[in-house]
């Protein structure tokens, strides 16, 4: 098995996060979630640079998310194209309505799915979930999956780009 690069940090700049929960609270009492593309650090985490939504065919319920994968898709390879292919899928992000911020067993299993899904090229994607916030600052836990495991990952928005 390949050695997978450590996940010390999640960058995530202030505007995203602003955008992540604005997409929880338009859904709430609903789940709600989508992807993330960013950039790995040397030394230094991974940094998202762009958050893709639910999309417009996505369900939402109060303890169930499923994207509109192939707009999502869409998306995701538009976003690669643009970017002159160096921005990479990380994982996903999704909402917990009940304010737990644990991760799931159904997470693990999206993240295992993710993980063994070739055209994904993410063998360690990163679960995002958001909760109940103040202001436009969301609650925030991130996980990792290594070695089939969901690894706590500290999250800051300090991160502006490079």
């Amino acid at each position: 098995m390949p050695l997978l690069p450590q996940l010390s940090r999640l960058w995530i700049p202030h505007y995203l996060l602003a955008g992540l929960e604005c997409e929880r609270r338009a859904h709430h009492p609903c789940e709600t979630g989508g992807v993330l593309l960013g950039r790995h650090l040397p030394d230094q985490g991974v940094a998202v640079e762009i958050v893709i939504g639910p999309g417009p065919k996505a369900r939402h319920e109060p303890r169930i998310f499923e994207p509109d994968t192939e707009w999502q898709r869409r998306l995701v390879a538009e976003a690669y194209a643009t970017s002159a292919r160096t921005l990479s899928y990380l994982g996903d992000w999704h909402s917990h309505t009940s304010g737990n911020l644990l991760a799931s067993v159904q997470d693990w299993r999206a993240a295992l799915s993710i993980a063994r899904f070739p055209e994904a090229r993410c063998p360690a994607p990163i679960m995002l979930i958001v909760g109940d916030g103040q202001g436009a600052q969301p609650r925030l836990a991130a996980y990792r999956l290594l070695h089939k495991l969901l690894i706590p990952t500290l999250v800051t928005s300090e991160w502006t780009g490079t």
